[in-house]
């Protein structure tokens, strides 16, 4: 729920789901793109990060929305998640070595 107590809109959670099922793809079709140390992955986490913080959005037209959703908004967080998955990967190798 939103600080007024009004639910996020559906939508929202269908694009999220929709970013981490095209970084789960991306992860296992391109498994080396992932950097090889621990270093370089909290480095690609802590850049995901500031992209998303930077994010210039627009909201002056319907199609700006659509344009700033879909070609910054989308690879950011897909950027995101696969940081995540990076460092959950490295974590779990980690483990069981």
């Amino acid at each position: 729920m939103g600080d007024d107590g009004r639910m996020a809109s559906p939508s929202l959670y269908l694009f999220l789901a929709g970013a981490g099922v095209l970084a789960m793809w991306l992860d296992t079709r391109f498994p080396n793109l992932a950097p090889k140390s621990f270093s370089k992955r909290i480095g690609a986490a802590v850049a995901a990060c500031l992209v998303l913080h930077m994010l210039p959005l627009s909201g002056t037209s319907v199609m700006a929305v659509y344009a700033s959703l879909f070609g910054m908004v989308l690879p950011a967080f897909i950027g995101s998640f696969l940081t995540a998955l990076w460092l959950l990967r490295f974590l779990r190798d980690a483990r069981t070595a």
